[in-house]
C-alpha cells in the first residue's frame, strides 16, 4: 500500500510476498517522472486494487512527518 499524499509505503509483515510487491512498485515508482499522490494497494502478485478500503496511515508519536494527520 503506498499513502501517495504522505510518501509512506506499508505493507503486511504477515504475506510473504508483500515485501518484494513492494520493492517491484518502489523500483517503478522511482523510475517515474509522475509521483502518485492518491492512496494505491496491490495485491501479494503486484496487481493494483481499485475500490479497497484500507486503514489511515497513523505515524508513531513523535515521527518526523512532512504532514500533521488529522
Amino acid at each position: 500500500m503506498f499513502y501517495g499524499r504522505l510518501g509512506v509505503f506499508a505493507w503486511n509483515p504477515d504475506v510473504k510476498a508483500g515485501s518484494t510487491v513492494i520493492v517491484k512498485q518502489v523500483g517503478s515508482m522511482t523510475r517515474n517522472a509522475e509521483y502518485p499522490t492518491e492512496t494505491l494497494v496491490w495485491n501479494a502478485k503486484g496487481t493494483a486494487l481499485t475500490r479497497q478500503t484500507v486503514p489511515t496511515f497513523e505515524p508513531k508519536p513523535g515521527a518526523a512527518v512532512l504532514y500533521k494527520v488529522r
